[in-house]
């Protein structure tokens, strides 16, 4: 369990959980806690370890790894622990590699803060998986001949072990936290946020281990440096979308900008087109915010930009694109949506934007000018469709404002 899943405050265990819950949420993790452990104190105790040095290195090296998480997304923090931990149990057994894992977790105690019994629970449960795993890797390697093939397949299938056990244990404890259903925190944890780098961490672990029986410890300094390299082409590559993002987005009103639109046009529009999925093209002006401007300045014109902007996301669906064209004019685009639903949605936008805006002690009432236009209705090329929205929109603000007008009516 992570830090933001556990809380912080409590050193012994953080959780929102009261009464029933609370004491079961700590009976479980307890009990994981208490069998992991000792298990790895006699699983430790009772078989030889490697010479002093390959355990300093193995222990000392898990514990860095597990003391600085490698942050991928928001919500998912990958270790450099996998490639160490597997290598040390194929290439030395068990006890080593309980060493190199638990100890790391404890340690998590005081590197990151975790309240104790959440570092104990941790460091349990990664004992019991690799138990499992050790016991998966030995039979597979007692039934089939010691040839490289099959020593990889056992290596494999001890890595899946493992990685489940890990993470059934963990969703128990996380699901009863969140009180969600278990398969879900299970299918989130496994699967839906580990789905890009899961392959990469089985690859660089199975390569790990594998050079590790080659070349010696060398290799895990290779794994992990190649850990690192890719944490900062991830962290590279999350600052370019960022900045990306920022190029394609109205700082003002927060809304995508006529860059976006482009963009989508380009990449987008034609895939509908293709699978000739209906879209809609939503033009909006704003009728008077020149006379705002005038009156009380350009920050309660920014002020009404930014309400009206807030006023169409509460009204658009998620799959909805909002667009700031320019100026006080914006285009909304509905994938999916066919020229009737985009006439009504028009209406729902004039309505809530009639609610006053309050600025300074003074309010004022915008009016919208909406246009909108269809494919496959009116045009089947983007660019089209939107000067036909466009086009509707100046018929609409003729006609007085605050109104529809569709293409078609032209």
């Amino acid at each position: 369990m992570s830090a933001s899943e556990t809380g912080n405050g409590n050193r012994w265990i953080s959780t929102e959980l009261r009464g029933f819950e609370r004491k079961r949420l700590i009976a479980y993790m307890a009990l994981v806690a208490g069998i992991g452990l000792v298990f790895a104190v006699l699983e430790v105790r009772h078989y030889d370890l490697p010479d002093p040095c390959t355990t300093a290195f193995f222990t000392i090296l898990g514990m860095i790894s597990l003391s600085r998480p490698i942050k991928l997304a928001a919500r998912l923090n990958l270790h450099a622990t996998w490639p160490i931990l597997i290598a040390a149990l194929y290439c030395y057994g068990l006890p080593l590699a309980l060493l190199t894992g638990v100890p790391g977790m404890l340690a998590q105690a005081v590197f990151l803060r975790k309240p104790w019994l959440t570092s104990m629970f941790n460091a349990g449960q990664m004992a019991i998986s690799l138990g499992l795993a050790d016991l998966a890797f030995q039979q597979v390697r007692c039934v089939t001949p010691h040839t490289i093939t099959c020593k990889i397949v056992a290596l494999v299938l001890a890595m899946v072990v493992f990685d489940l056990c890990n993470v059934t244990l963990v969703s128990i404890a996380v699901s009863r936290e969140r009180k969600q259903e278990w398969q879900e925190c299970f299918w989130q944890m496994a699967i839906a946020r580990r789905r890009s780098p899961l392959p990469f961490m089985y690859l660089l672990s199975l390569t790990g281990a594998l050079l590790c029986s080659f070349i010696g410890k060398g290799a895990l300094l290779i794994s992990f440096a190649h850990m690192v390299a890719v944490f900062y082409l991830m962290r590279f590559q999350r600052e370019l979308d960022i900045r990306t993002e920022e190029s394609r987005t109205d700082p003002l009103t927060k809304a995508k900008n006529y860059r976006y639109l482009e963009d989508w046009l380009h990449s987008e529009f034609p895939k509908l087109v293709a699978g000739k999925t209906p879209c809609s093209f939503v033009f909006i002006d704003l009728d008077g915010l020149k006379t705002v401007n005038d009156k009380f300045g350009h920050e309660a014109g920014d002020k009404v930009l930014i309400e009206v902007t807030r006023a169409l996301f509460s009204v658009t669906r998620p799959e909805d694109v909002t667009i700031r064209y320019g100026g006080d004019e914006f285009i909304i685009i509905c994938p999916s949506l066919d020229i009737e639903a985009a006439e009504a949605l028009g209406r729902r936008l004039i309505a809530i934007c009639s609610a006053p805006v309050y600025y300074e002690g003074s309010s004022f009432s915008i009016r919208l000018s909406v246009g909108v236009s269809a494919y496959p209705d009116d045009s089947d090329v983007g660019r089209d469709l939107i000067r036909l929205a466009d086009w509707a929109m100046y018929h609409a603000k003729r006609e007085g404002g605050n109104r529809v007008c569709k293409a078609g009516d032209l």
